[in-house]
């Protein structure tokens, strides 16, 4: 597995806690233009993972690149990543979707016209416009889940990270979301979601790894 133009690549990857062995030598690559699923039971780790693999929680050694850069600048990495955790909004529950998006706007620059579009269509194909003035801690757990999806498709990273995004969410809204993943893929961008729910796993995936016996290992189904 060699570095190359992998938008995620990760090599020999271990986590511990409390000197005990949760992820070892764990190795991962994500191609430009590639849905990548991380399947494995609960609790196996596929959350703390991404925490690790994203800066946001340490590991104990390996090396880890998004889109050629080290996680450690942080900078550009918040410019080429985004992600939905499964169930922690804290850091926005006390603002609006519109607040929120708002907020996105102005620390990336983004264009108010292009925002205001993509706002309109995203809110819609979601079936979250209702909403977008309401105290995003107040809403259920698969809108809130939406209204974080539509604030990193505002900015549009290369690296959309996702964890467990089709749970809470309707037969409707889970349809929303594969077509968004194909229409990022179309356009050279990665997704990397986890799930524990094989053929939903593989229902959209063009690459599914498995954590099996505290390891990562490429599934050959596909």
């Amino acid at each position: 597995m060699s570095m190359g133009s992998n938008v995620l690549y990760v090599r020999d990857f271990t986590k511990m806690i409390n000197h005990k062995v949760i992820l070892k030598d764990c190795n991962m690559a994500i191609a430009r233009g590639e849905i990548c699923c991380l399947f494995g039971k609960n609790g196996t780790g596929k959350s703390l993972f991404l925490h690790c693999i994203l800066g946001y929680t340490n590991f104990d050694s390996g090396l880890v690149k998004i889109n050629g850069y080290d996680i450690t600048k942080r900078i550009q990495i918040r410019r080429h990543s985004g992600f939905v955790p499964t169930d922690d909004y804290s850091f926005c529950e006390l603002l609006t979707p519109n607040e929120y998006f708002s907020f996105i706007k102005g620390v990336f620059s983004l264009s108010e016209k292009e925002t205001s579009r993509k706002i309109e269509h995203l809110s819609e194909k979601l079936s979250v416009k209702i909403y977008l003035d309401e105290l995003i801690g107040n809403l259920s757990f698969g809108t809130r889940k939406k209204i974080v999806l539509i604030g990193i498709l505002l900015y549009d990273p290369i690296l959309l990270v996702c964890d467990e995004i089709f749970e809470g969410l309707d037969a409707s809204s889970v349809q929303a979301v594969r077509e968004i993943f194909l229409e990022k893929k179309k356009r050279g961008h990665s997704i990397l979601f986890t799930s524990h729910l094989y053929q939903e796993a593989i229902a959209v995936s063009d690459r599914c790894y498995q954590i099996i016996n505290r390891t990562i290992k490429e599934d050959d189904y596909l």
